[in-house]
């Protein structure tokens, strides 16, 4: 994008760029009565409470699609200007925060937190910055102990007490790097971090130095929900049939949550991710964001600066889901294919998760049939039985494959004897890659390596 933009004044890159649109428009169109007939054949409601869809391919909005209100009471439809609550998503904006200060030479992501706040205990180990972002600091999640003790209100959501509840309970669940925790309360100590080292609320922080550079518009962090709400969209509960709503959504865990926007402004972040315009370095910071946290045996934990880094259907990609006050949302990006998948919705009783990965299989089938199918070899390099076996899918799931009556079927490793899906072999990808299809057309792949054994397996 910054080539384009040093060139855009002249006739001929103007036209070069119309070009570029059309082609997309064009390659989309066919795409989009895919995606169309699949979200019809959910069945949304339109007076029940809303779902938006938004798909992007290298930065470009090529379909949207909303389902459903934003305000039952006030007749307010989901529309493409609807604000969300993104949850979790927000991790990922509270590590650019901590990335851009490393920048700004204001704090060192090695450093102890005891440095930027001095009150919390020692835990009689050392808990870096690091640790924080990736999760492995063993800080336990005190939301989750709150909630098992019944002792859950919204001032357990406010930054001092999070603070005396740590030093009340000075305890770690392991040592710091030694395993990967889930910890909401980490990105929380980050958020006050941000707050204490830049003189600014994080709030302020990110307008500043993220949403505004982005032109990210909607975008807002706020612990108070009707702030992110200006149009009246509120989010609803399903209880004996009934959408409900709560009366006082509880304040937003300030770092782990707390950042609201529609999904058209996060296609504009999600383009940063691939051609980040913030900062000085500018391909340091979301390039370091993307890398991957280790734990002390160097094993791979798969997760970054509030990102998941894990593959999907043996493809690259980035990924985050969040969940806040009845809100759910997820994010996902393919940087091989150029494609991002956004998803939101106000009720927990519309969930985004599954029907993200119906949508990006749908568009990876797409994509891999136009890729796959010249130069197709039929006859495999190995004996097919050699297939048969136990495999861990990307998921960590176990699957084991069986040869049953000349066909191959999947089952579940925990329910050996529920027949998941069958497979018919369909050829090969180069010299490495068998290409088997269920019943469902969707593509298997089982991974060769050079001495003909069977090494993966991608579902």
């Amino acid at each position: 994008m910054r080539m384009f933009r040093s060139i855009i004044k002249s006739t001929a890159a103007s036209i070069i760029l119309l070009l570029i649109f059309n082609t997309v428009y064009a390659q989309e169109w066919h795409q989009k009565k895919l995606i169309d007939s699949l979200l019809d054949s959910k069945h949304y409601k339109a007076d029940a409470p809303g779902i938006s869809f938004c798909i992007a391919e290298h930065g470009l909005v090529v379909y949207e699609r909303q389902f459903g209100m934003a305000n039952i009471k006030k007749t307010i439809p989901v529309n493409a200007d609807t604000r969300f609550n993104v949850g979790s998503i927000t991790k990922q904006f509270t590590a650019a925060c901590i990335h851009l200060l490393e920048e700004q030479g204001k704090l060192n992501r090695n450093d102890s937190i005891q440095k930027y706040i001095p009150e919390l205990p020692s835990f009689g180990n050392t808990i870096t910055l690091n640790h924080l972002l990736a999760h492995t600091s063993g800080i336990p999640d005190h939301m989750e102990i709150l909630g098992l003790k019944r002792n859950y209100s919204t001032i357990r959501l406010d930054p001092g007490y999070t603070i005396e509840f740590l030093k009340k309970a000075p305890f770690l669940t392991f040592k710091p790097g030694e395993n990967f925790a889930y910890c909401n309360t980490g990105y929380m100590l980050l958020a006050i971090t941000v707050a204490r080292v830049s003189g600014m609320s994080i709030q302020q922080f990110a307008q500043k130095n993220i949403f505004i550079p982005l032109n990210m518009k909607s975008a807002i962090y706020t612990n108070t929900e009707a702030d992110g709400m200006p149009d009246g969209t509120v989010s609803y509960s399903l209880k004996n049939s009934k959408y409900k709503v709560k009366k006082k959504p509880q304040r937003n865990a300030l770092g782990s949550t707390g950042v609201f926007g529609t999904l058209r402004d996060f296609v504009k972040w999600n383009q940063n991710l691939s051609d980040n315009q913030l900062g000085e370095k500018h391909k340091d910071l979301t390039e370091n964001m993307q890398k991957t946290y280790y734990l002390n045996d160097g094993s791979s934990i798969n997760y970054g600066g509030g990102l998941i880094l894990k593959p999907f259907k043996g493809n690259k990609c980035i990924e985050h889901a969040g969940g806040w006050n009845n809100f759910l949302a997820q994010f996902r990006t393919l940087p091989n294919t150029g494609i991002t998948v956004l998803i939101a919705s106000n009720t927990g009783a519309n969930s985004p998760f599954a029907v993200c990965d119906e949508i990006s299989d749908l568009l990876l089938h797409q994509k891999l049939q136009l890729k796959d199918t010249p130069g197709l070899k039929i006859t495999a390099p190995i004996t097919l039985a050699q297939i048969a076996g136990n495999y861990m899918d990307e998921n960590n799931i176990i699957r084991q494959i069986k040869l049953e009556n000349g066909s191959f079927e999947i089952y579940d490793f925990k329910k050996p004897k529920k027949v998941l899906t069958t497979l018919k072999f369909e050829g090969i990808r180069g010299d490495s890659i068998l290409l088997l299809k269920d019943n469902n057309e969707d593509r298997v792949e089982v991974k060769v390596n050079e001495d003909k054994k069977v090494i993966g397996f991608s579902w």
